[in-house]
């Protein structure tokens, strides 16, 4: 049986979560089973998450296989300071980093819109800051649900969507993919599995083939209920995939054509920065930057 790409969830935190330590333990499990990548929650319900860009780079010391995804709040998160972090640990695993963007909380600008506007200056100062010659940067990956799949089309290399609403999924995303001039296989379709507690017992993966197979998925999101135990178990049953290269490997990407920089970002001088670093008093993040004397042409990002 041919075994498919899996992303594992996981929020670290305090009491109600799983500990630094035993998401160490998780990661170097999720290595040796083939994972593509752990997405690393900033919030969670049962309890306080430590900062997911944080815990990457932790867990990054401790394997050389695995892929990490922090979840990043497009409120609250200067992109410049973000494109910097986020490529830095890129850089530093080899590709095999990138970032989950979790459109803002209601209020202030529309967050679908603002989800969009984010996405493309991070991509867009990917391609404008020095590089290792690698030409897509990290992995953006988008929940289908929160966001429209024509808003994730032009700029999601991930799009995460529940296993409950994966009918049809696969051919919604393609004709959206279509319009935007990209081709289906640039962008993985996983779908979201959630594992009840001593749910990945025998069969576990012949099941998540099944699944894979009949909604023409490219692969799986894992959320295992329960702590530490459940996760390994869950990673014990997966069949085994041998470890790719990088992260877009891993998931099986086509390579993607070069990103257009953003106008104005290459070179970009203190006071620009300073806008980008700024907590975006103007909902629209394109817009602030518009209004940056000698960068106008920001504005074709709207």
């Amino acid at each position: 049986m041919r075994s498919v790409p899996v992303q594992l969830a996981l929020a670290v935190g305090g009491p109600g979560l799983i500990s630094l330590a035993e998401a160490g333990v998780v990661a170097e499990a999720a290595e040796r089973a083939g994972v593509a990548a752990i997405r690393l929650a900033d919030r969670s319900p049962h309890g306080t998450a430590l900062d997911p860009a944080v815990v990457a780079a932790y867990l990054a010391g401790r394997t050389s296989g695995v892929g990490y995804l922090p979840v990043l709040p497009t409120r609250g998160n200067p992109p410049f300071t973000a494109a910097r972090r986020l490529l830095s640990l890129d850089t530093a695993t080899g590709g095999r980093s990138g970032a989950v963007l979790r459109p803002a909380d209601q209020g202030g600008a529309d967050p679908e819109t603002r989800w969009i506007e984010y996405a493309r200056v991070l991509s867009g100062l990917w391609a404008a800051f020095p590089g290792d010659g690698r030409p897509d940067g990290p992995v953006l990956v988008a929940d289908l649900g929160p966001l429209g799949v024509s808003a994730l089309a032009p700029v999601a290399d991930v799009v995460v969507v529940d296993l409950t609403h994966a009918a049809g999924a696969d051919a919604v995303l393609t004709q959206a993919l279509r319009l935007a001039g990209r081709a289906r296989g640039e962008v993985a379709l996983l779908g979201r599995v959630r594992v009840a507690r001593n749910g990945a017992g025998a069969g576990f993966a012949a099941r998540l083939r099944a699944w894979v197979d009949e909604h023409l998925l490219d692969g799986v999101e894992l959320a295992v209920d329960g702590g530490v135990d459940e996760i390994l178990a869950a990673l014990r049953a997966l069949a085994a995939r041998p470890v790719a290269p990088d992260l877009r490997a891993a998931f099986e990407l086509r390579a993607a054509a070069s990103p257009t920089p953003v106008p104005g970002v290459r070179g970009i001088g203190s006071g620009v920065r300073s806008g980008l670093t700024s907590r975006h008093a103007n909902p629209s993040i394109s817009g602030r930057l518009v209004d940056r004397p000698g960068h106008r042409s920001l504005g074709a990002l709207r």
